[in-house]
């Protein structure tokens, strides 16, 4: 049950958004980071994005989870 999961608290962990160069869609685009400045590895990390804009000014919307089983120890590109 959703009572029985316990989510502890994360301290000095951040998200930074940053805009920048893309060589491959030739414009800036959003690149988002996880920045760990803890002591402990984060492990089991669950990245959900929703992004929407247009293309060829046409509405584009998408939505994508990223299950991150690795351990993220710095910085880390999402």
């Amino acid at each position: 049950m959703k009572s029985d999961i316990t989510i502890p608290k994360v301290e000095n962990v951040f998200l930074a958004a940053v805009q920048e160069w893309s060589d491959d869609f030739m414009e800036k685009v959003w690149y988002v980071y996880l920045i760990n400045d803890s002591d402990f590895d984060l492990d089991s990390v669950m990245v959900v994005s929703k992004a929407f804009g247009t293309i060829d000014r046409e509405m584009y919307r998408d939505w994508e989870t990223d299950r991150k089983s690795t351990r993220l120890n710095s910085s880390h590109r999402l």
